[in-house]
């Protein structure tokens, strides 16, 4: 899909830089160029997009959570999470996330 984008880009710019009296030639040079600046800054941004969206570590910033064994509020509390524990997210499900504390322990917040 963004490699679509990326010609539909260049094809546009090609477009409108041939209308405002460049040669066929100087048209192809400066897409070009937009293209290599385009694919140069495009790689850092998709990795930075992913490392975020991957994103898997959490710190509670409530005064004290519940962390649950399964993911219901009737289930039984396997312990409390206090402000400032970083935790690891290993999952989700409905709204829930089963998470690590520090110490290993795993349960459902």
């Amino acid at each position: 899909m963004s490699i679509l984008f990326l010609l539909l880009l260049a094809a546009v710019t090609g477009y409108i830089l041939k209308f405002r009296g460049l040669t066929r030639g100087s048209a192809l040079v400066i897409t070009g160029l937009l293209l290599l600046l385009i694919a140069l800054t495009l790689p850092p941004f998709l990795i930075s997009y992913d490392d975020a969206r991957n994103l898997r570590v959490c710190v509670v910033i409530d005064s004290r959570i519940h962390l649950y064994e399964i993911p219901e509020r009737e289930g039984k509390k396997a312990g409390l999470i206090t402000e400032g524990n970083k935790l690891r997210v290993t999952g989700s499900v409905a709204g829930w996330y089963r998470v690590t504390l520090p110490n290993g322990k795993e349960g459902w917040i």
